[in-house]
């Protein structure tokens, strides 16, 4: 599914061949039990916040590993712009925006996160670059989380 964005984003108007996508997929498979369409949602908003932060180019780094056994670790990290002090911790209300969007974007990656037990971290420095630290529960935290959401290979 990450792979599959990336793909789409190279093709972006707003990617040039000064932007660097890099994606290292693990050595083995992840499977998480979560809708594909709702880890494309998750990996589109933020890759192309972090593209709209590098308008003359930059890196996107995309990581995915399994730091605990009961929990998935993505990692958007980006050379960017970067986001001062005082906008961090507001970057994932609606409709704050600091890239000239709606800013509903971060805030729906928020939200679909956190209804499937994960948590996000942002971390930026003004003129350096923005890492987004996604953590995911490997399982469905109900019956009826298994119900909604189907495996996916990422």
């Amino acid at each position: 599914a990450i792979a599959d964005c990336l793909a789409l984003l190279r093709h972006d108007p707003a990617v040039s061949d000064k932007h660097i996508l890099d994606f290292e997929p693990p050595e083995e498979p992840i499977i998480l039990h979560i809708n594909e369409s709702l880890i494309k949602q998750i990996i589109w908003n933020l890759a192309r916040n972090s593209i709209k932060s590098m308008p003359e180019g930059g890196r996107l780094s995309v990581r995915l590993s399994v730091p605990y056994p009961a929990r998935v670790m993505i990692t958007v990290s980006d050379t960017g712009y970067g986001i001062d002090a005082e906008n961090i911790d507001k970057i994932f209300e609606p409709f704050h925006s600091g890239g000239g969007g709606s800013g509903l974007g971060l805030s729906i990656v928020h939200r679909i996160i956190t209804e499937h037990g994960g948590r996000i971290d942002a971390k930026s420095e003004a003129g350096k670059g923005t890492t987004i630290t996604i953590y995911l529960p490997k399982r469905p935290l109900s019956t009826q989380s298994r119900q909604d959401a189907k495996t996916q290979r990422l």
